[in-house]
């Protein structure tokens, strides 16, 4: 049991920021803005916040970077 527990945890866990995106594009198609970047910008958050991480060696540098 304690591994289909792991695989729902998991699953809940990964899913969160694909649904917080999700939530942001059902506000914009509510407001009549078409944003089909929305994948992108995750993207490109993530890759910024990791190569500002890497070059200062600061985590936190990292994380405000990407907030």
């Amino acid at each position: 049991m304690s591994f289909i527990n792991g695989i729902i945890y998991d699953s809940v866990y990964h899913a969160v920021p694909i649904l917080l995106c999700v939530l942001g594009g059902i506000f914009a198609y509510k407001a009549n803005v078409l944003n089909i970047a929305l994948e992108g910008m995750m993207l490109a958050g993530a890759f910024f916040s990791v190569l500002v991480s890497y070059q200062t060696g600061s985590i936190a540098l990292g994380y405000g970077r990407n907030v």
